[in-house]
């Protein structure tokens, strides 16, 4: 009975180590702009300001995958568990554990995983990416561009990380595709340079637009804290080409209600290339209400005048039908 219990106890040993087998990650790492802006969101608890539990990302540094704690007192996860479920989502990528808690785990020359590794949840997106650049993960300024990249990719697809680049050369694949003739690409930005973004190729342009501005907004959602009310998922490209910035508004009027695209448009001027764009079309409403106003109010001249007797029918008529054309 002993020698049973002996041999159980140690195997639970075995499988509750994982934290010395390699499983937290090391080396010199440079985070992507995904796994980044998952981090912000993991660390404030996300929507529903959960508990973090453990942040896993690839060792490419590209894709991230976390779990929350619904309670106050959380007991640590199976690792070897954590790292397969993070595995499988990422098709075979090595993951490896970045961060427990609040806390980042992994080992490179600066970060050492103690009191200083830790975030708060109240940290700006400002802050935060300071201290993962201090920590070693960031490498400067993720938003430069070089002369290839002006000329591979459109200006106004930046700010842009190494990850972003990736998705835009997938959503370019579809530009002339035949069996997902529609390609959009919604996006939300803020002044700040923080962005989220989702792409989809459909069979019909309003599936395509419906799938990436739902998504697009379950992110703008879930980064509250990143972006103002009136910052809202723009169709910012169709089929790889820039929207003019009719379609821009058109869109968002069609998704958002006209009320909020408004308001948006008129906070966030920027998003238009003309920022005449929107003021042309309140001025031609305005003109087109007073063109209408005056056609009331000839009308009932003309009917004063008829009633007076001062105009035929005939006359009354033909100056009706002129009016009214």
């Amino acid at each position: 009975m002993k020698k049973f219990l002996g041999i159980l106890v140690l195997g639970l040993m075995l499988v509750s180590s994982p934290v010395n087998s390699g499983q937290i990650g090391s080396g010199e790492i440079t985070l992507s702009q995904g796994p980044v802006n998952a981090w912000m969101e993991y660390i404030k608890g996300g929507l529903n300001q959960k508990n973090p539990d453990v942040f896993l990302i690839t060792t490419d540094g590209k894709n991230s995958f976390y779990y929350y704690c619904n309670y106050a007192q959380c007991a640590p996860g199976n690792n070897f568990l954590d790292i397969q479920a993070c595995e499988r989502r990422f098709k075979g990528k090595e993951c490896k554990i970045f961060a427990r808690r609040r806390t980042i785990k992994w080992h490179n020359d600066i970060n050492t995983g103690n009191k200083k590794s830790k975030f708060n949840s109240k940290m700006s997106d400002a802050e935060v990416k300071a201290k993962l650049t201090e920590l070693g993960f960031l490498g400067g300024t993720t938003s430069t561009t070089t002369t290839s990249d002006e000329t591979k990719y459109p200006k106004s697809l930046f700010p842009a990380d190494s990850y972003k680049k990736e998705q835009w050369d997938e959503f370019k694949k579809y530009d002339e595709s035949k069996e997902w003739p529609f390609s959009v690409w919604a996006e939300i930005r803020s002044k700040k340079d923080a962005y989220n973004y989702q792409w989809g190729a459909r069979k019909t342009l309003k599936e395509a637009i419906k799938y990436a501005m739902d998504k697009c907004d379950e992110r703008r959602k879930e980064g509250k804290n990143k972006y103002k009310k009136s910052e809202i998922c723009i169709v910012h490209y169709l089929n790889g080409k820039e929207t003019t910035d009719d379609e821009k508004i058109k869109y968002a009027e069609e998704y958002y209600g006209k009320e909020l695209a408004s308001k948006s448009f008129k906070r966030n001027s920027w998003i238009l290339k003309k920022k005449s764009s929107l003021k042309k079309t309140k001025i031609e409403k305005k003109k087109k209400k007073k063109e209408n106003d005056d056609i009331v109010k000839s009308l009932k001249d003309l009917q004063e005048l008829y009633e007076s007797g001062a105009l035929t029918k005939e006359e009354y008529t033909k100056a009706k039908e002129k009016l009214l054309n």
